[in-house]
């Protein structure tokens, strides 16, 4: 379904909810409305619907922050619990797009901390050795 179709049926369904009972099938088709006991109400407009805001570095630092603490637990995955969270702690966001984020956030949170780990035991297991040779020669 377009956007356009999206909005016609938008528009079509807010004009029958403000026309009375005992408008015709014929003003309905037509788009006229009887001229007793209605009062015009304006439309709201595509641009007065407000946008979500995107998904950010913020969000990202709240959600790591809640992970530190153990009050979110990243290994479970479930829409049940990602559902959670989101009804707990990020009630702004769309549910649909804070799934996505959440399991991606699961996956960067775990790899890194994966990443981490094998650094640490790289840096134990090797000791770098610098041998500087420095020659002075004097005439």
């Amino acid at each position: 379904m377009c956007v356009m179709e999206s909005t016609g049926h938008i528009l079509r369904y807010l004009i029958v909810q403000a026309m009375p009972p005992s408008t015709t099938k014929k003003q309905l088709k037509n788009n006229t409305q009887p001229t007793k006991n209605i009062s015009p109400t304006p439309m709201p407009t595509l641009l007065e619907v407000p946008k979500p805001k995107q998904w950010g570095r913020l969000d990202r630092e709240r959600l790591h922050t809640l992970v530190v603490e153990g009050k979110v637990d990243l290994e479970d995955l479930s829409y049940e619990n990602i559902d959670n969270v989101h009804s707990r702690w990020f009630p702004e966001r769309q549910q649909r797009n804070f799934r996505r984020n959440f399991k991606d956030f699961a996956t960067a949170f775990d790899l890194e901390a994966a990443l981490a780990g094998a650094r640490r035991e790289a840096e134990i297991g090797k000791t770098r050795v610098c041998l500087l040779n420095h020659s002075l020669i004097v005439d």
